[in-house]
This record gives structure tokens, sequence and C-alpha cells, in this order.
């Protein structure tokens, strides 16, 4: 049987919806029932044999007239559907429907699977890393199969993504993303080599070098200054992700707009922070400067010259370290 559209009213649950349109009540009876991620579960009893069997409802909500529709079938034509709760499961009585059979075994399956999951789920926590085993790709074009999370709020979970380039933005990774993907928390040793480290997690690195600039013509030219020192640096998209870099980096490159952020984010003044700008005259520039406890406040173009001999001898030093 194919999709059924029609309007729904408000106000009556799915189990009571779904038991009118489909079920004769004088012949089959509810057991137990829930509703999962857009699919009806129900374990039905056959008043007459006493027989309870799986009834499966593919079910599609929108706006409009026809903001309802289904589509139903039992067990024995084998839904794709398996997230079936164990309650519904455990109120089945014995059959010898091959289909049946291998649809509730697919439903134990994913249960064990899904409890696997939420186990693994409780080692996510803030600060900790994990590793994709493909690339995700996302909207702004940016690729990446390392992830931190950066807060967690129960099943709530921000992530930072870090690609191969050392580049880092906010992202989402999508509903039940735990069970779509395959997955696997880097160990701490393996992520301070890989990854960005937390706040507090690591003394001043000597060797890393951060920009938050959102200007982005200053940014191109610092990314070309850095790419002639051949310096690899690590690129923030935004406060949040640039808050971490700030106990370890060895120089943060900010532009007023960064600073401005930096500050009223409570980071505070440190050293080794270099503020560049179109036209450095601005009082602005300098109250900012003043506010990251900047060093030196950089025009560029024009102080192209220091930057890129700031950016060779953090790269002087990278080469060193390996």
């Amino acid at each position: 049987m194919g999709w059924v559209s029609y309007h729904r009213e408000k106000g009556e649950s799915d189990r009571a919806h779904l038991s009118r349109e489909l079920l004769d009540n004088t012949a089959h009876e509810i057991v137990t029932c829930a509703s999962k991620n857009g699919v009806f579960y129900a374990a039905v009893r056959t008043n007459a044999t006493g027989e309870v069997w799986a009834l499966v409802v593919l079910m599609r909500r929108t706006r409009g007239e026809f903001n309802f529709a289904y589509k139903d079938m039992d067990e024995t034509v084998g839904p794709t559907a398996v997230d079936a709760p164990p309650a519904v499961l455990d109120a089945l009585t014995p059959t010898t429907n091959d289909y049946a059979l291998a649809w509730r075994e697919r439903c134990r399956a994913n249960l064990v699977r899904r409890t696997a999951v939420r186990h693994r789920l409780r080692d996510v926590t803030e600060g900790v890393v994990i590793r994709m085993s493909s690339l995700l790709q996302f909207g702004n074009g940016l690729e990446a199969r390392l992830f931190r999370c950066v807060e967690r709020d129960g099943r709530t979970i921000r992530w930072q993504a870090i690609t191969d380039d050392g580049t880092r933005f906010l992202c989402h990774l999508g509903p039940r993303w735990a069970e779509r993907y395959t997955w696997e928390v880097i160990p701490p040793a393996t992520t301070a080599e890989e990854s960005l480290p937390v706040e507090g997690e690591m003394a001043v690195d000597s060797n890393r070098l951060a920009v938050f600039v959102q200007d982005e013509a200053l940014l191109n030219v610092v990314l070309k200054l850095a790419a002639v020192a051949g310096c690899t640096i690590h690129r923030e998209a935004d406060v949040a992700v640039a808050k971490p870099c700030w106990s370890w980096a060895s120089m943060m490159v900010l532009d007023t707009a960064s600073a401005k952020q930096c500050a009223e984010a409570g980071l505070g003044r440190r050293d080794t922070v270099v503020l560049v700008a179109d036209v450095t005259s601005s009082p602005e520039v300098f109250v900012r400067g003043i506010e990251v406890g900047a060093e030196r406040v950089l025009a560029l173009p024009g102080a192209d010259a220091w930057l890129t001999a700031a950016f060779a001898d953090a790269a002087d030093r990278r080469g060193l370290a390996a």
C-alpha cells in the first residue's frame, strides 16, 4: 500500500489517531506503542487468536491542507524502519514468518548498537576531540574529519570542526550523528598532536601561530605573507573558537573587530599579540590594541616585511622542532 495523505486535526495522539484509522478496534488492540523519528511502532493483539504482532507506520507531517501522510505495514513485509523500542519487541508473541523474524533481529541489533553509542557518548565531554572515518563537507566549502566538543549541555553538543590545514569553525553534525557516522574518540596524547589544545591543557607553544582576522582584505594579506614565509598558521572563525588558543599560541594576529570581540569575551591581555589594520592612525585601533595587550600595531600593506619575518622565524622554529 502506498502513502495516504489528508488533513489531520491537532490534539490527538498517534496511538488514538492511527488506531482509529487502521484497526478494527473490536478485533484488535494496541498493547503498547511508541513514535520514534517519524515512525509509529505498535504491538497489536488480535483478540481472536491472542497473537501479538508489530505494526509499523511511516509518517510525514507538513503544513497546508494535506498536513499528514502515512504508509502502514506489518512486520511480515520486512520494514526498513528498525527503531522499535524494547517494550514493543518484548510484547510480540513468537512467529515463524521469516521476514518478521529478520525484522525483529534487526531491531534488536539496532538496540544493542544504540546502547553502545550512548555509552560512548558519555566520553564526549568538553575539550574532547573525535575523528570521523571519512571527511564531512560543510556549506562553507570546507571539509573536516576532526571535531572538538566546545561545549556540552546534556545531549546538546557544540562542535568545532578542525580541517587538515588547521582551520577551525563552529558547526553542527546533525541529528543522530553518533549513529549515522563511524567515529572514535582520539586519545589525549594523540589529540595534542593532531588538533588544538583546550585552554589550560598546554603551555604556550613557540611553534604555533593563530590568526583571527575578520576583514577579508587584511586576511588575504596575512595569509599571503604566511605562505611566503612558509609558515603554518591556524585560522580562527570567531571568538568562540579563538578562545582556546589564547593561552597556547606563540603569536595572535588580530584585526580591530576581532580584538574588540576578544576583549568583550573577557580574554584579557596577553603577550605577543599583533594587531593589523589598513589605517593605524585611527584612535580605535590603539584602544583595541591596549585592551588585548598588543605589542605591535601594523599597517597592511606597509609593514609586510616585519610580519613576514615574524612568520619566517616561527617556521624556522617549527623546522628545528621537527
